[in-house]
């Protein structure tokens, strides 16, 4: 049996890498400007997208192999083609575990070999977002049945998606951050800061609503008294406030260092590093922040929630 903690920190690989191959695409095709500045190719991004497809690919291969293990039994079970092959179809899990295996290989030949275009941006953001989808397939929200099955699904589908736009807009924002010491690249981080706002505040509606809705299957309304009681509500409870504190930082960035930087003498050196910096550690502690999000919703995802399901 794997441990729990291995379990957990494959899932949060599986979802931090996933969502960047959304996320960090769909940002790209709405701020191109951003993809350009990281190296006229996008050549920073493209690394990051390979790093990202290559750390999935292992990920969900340690996580089809322990998926084995824990059906077989033994370690060269995971090895036996046949055994793998009957839990990735015999499987729900494994169903979902196999087309993000897939898909994943998919988009890393996409990006390797198909020259850089807006066509090509757009292919990687479906196949991104198929692979995004693919979470909800095998967690909570699949498991929910009756009337209001498909409604769970969709929704967990949304707020999956809706993430990944904001982490992959924060990884992108990172890139861009870190070639900004010119005054035409400082210029351009405030630009890409204001666009995110309006992708942002979307992002932030559709996770607060997708957000409630989901948790009225996993926890109920007649138990949200419980939820200080329960590991699942534990934990709930903690990824919304990391949440809130992300969303203050977004706040701060958009209305206060971003204002600010534009304020600036863009000659004036030492200011404008001054300024950078607040916004590269401003920017970094958001990444920090979302990530332990990541490593809460891969907690949450070993744990029966409180309405069953």
């Amino acid at each position: 049996m794997t441990p729990a903690w291995v379990e957990v920190l494959n899932r949060l690989a599986q979802y931090g890498f996933g969502l960047v191959l959304f996320g960090l695409p769909a940002f790209a095709v709405y701020r191109r400007k951003a993809w350009k500045a990281s190296g006229g190719t996008g050549v920073p991004f493209r690394v990051t997208l390979i790093a990202s497809a290559l750390g999935l690919l292992i990920a969900a291969l340690a996580a089809s192999m322990a998926l084995t293990v824990n059906m077989y039994g033994t370690l060269a079970d995971a090895l036996d083609v046949e055994a793998v092959w009957s839990v990735m179809t015999g499987l729900q899990v494994g169903v979902a575990l196999g087309a993000r295996l897939v898909l994943t290989a998919v988009f890393l030949l996409v990006l390797l070999f198909i020259p850089d275009r807006t066509t090509t941006q757009l292919a990687l953001t479906l196949i991104g977002g198929v692979i995004v989808a693919s979470f909800a397939w095998s967690g909570h929200g699949a498991a929910t049945e009756g009337l209001w099955a498909l409604t769970h699904l969709i929704s967990d589908v949304l707020h999956l998606l809706a993430a990944a736009i904001w982490i992959g807009a924060l990884v992108a924002l990172t890139g861009v951050l870190g070639r900004a010491s010119a005054p035409r690249n400082a210029a351009l981080v405030g630009d890409d800061l204001k666009a995110f706002s309006a992708l942002g505040t979307a992002a932030v509606l559709v996770i607060v609503i997708t957000g409630l809705i989901n948790s009225a299957f996993l926890v109920g309304v007649e138990r949200i008294g419980q939820m200080a009681s329960h590991p699942y509500g534990q934990i709930l409870i903690a990824k919304i406030a990391l949440f809130v504190v992300m969303l203050g930082l977004a706040a701060a960035n958009r209305f206060v260092l971003v204002p600010r930087l534009e304020r600036l003498d863009l000659a004036s050196a030492p200011s404008l590093s001054l300024s950078l910096s607040r916004l590269k550690i401003s920017v970094g502690v958001e990444t920090m922040f979302g990530l332990l999000v990541l490593l809460a919703v891969a907690a949450m995802g070993r744990i029966a929630p409180l309405s069953g399901g």
